[in-house]
Parts: C-alpha cells; structure tokens; sequence
C-alpha cells in the first residue's frame, strides 16, 4: 500500500493488484469536516500512521480505508491538543472510534 497525505484533504491510498487484479487508488476524505480548534500539528502524521497501523493489526478484517479513517480521526485529536499526542488516545478510545 502507498499512502500518501494531503493534511486538512485527506489521504489518497494505492493498493497494489495481486493475481491480476486492478491495482486500487481511493481518495479518502477526513471524518468530521474542518478542525474547529487547531492548537499544534507536531505529531499528527505519527498519530495517522500509528493508529492505522494499530487497527489492521488489531482487526485484520478491518478494511484499510476504515483503518486510515481511525488514524485520521487520532490525527484531529492531537491537532486539537497542545500535546504531541493527544492524551485521550488509548486503546479505550481506539475501541470507541472503530466500534462505530
């Protein structure tokens, strides 16, 4: 997979084909429209990529774009917060978002 981020218009993700398959390219827009409360962006591409990476290997039946949208979600978090990562993101809140 290739990933590749557009800060506030999203993330455009190729997946490669297999066995003759069509390789895929999907635009994926952020969840929740525009960030109300901007406070720090340091962090939020760690943010997008941990959580996305934590939920295909917690949920394998989890389709990727669900899983980028998870990370998006951790990414409006930490840019809301004046931390590096946001404080409220643990696997209670991982569980939260997913469960959706």
């Amino acid at each position: 997979h290739v990933r590749v981020t557009r800060g506030a218009s999203g993330v455009i993700v190729g997946t490669a084909a297999e066995g003759g398959a069509r390789s895929k390219v999907a635009c994926i827009d952020p969840p929740g429209g525009a960030i109300a409360n901007m406070k720090n962006c340091t962090g939020a591409g760690d943010c997008l990529l941990g959580t996305t990476a934590a939920c295909v290997l917690r949920w394998p039946q989890l389709d990727l774009e669900n899983a980028i949208l998870a990370g998006m979600e951790a990414a409006k978090c930490t840019i809301e917060s004046s931390e590096a990562v946001s404080p409220s993101l643990n696997s209670e809140w991982l569980e939260t978002v997913v469960g959706r």
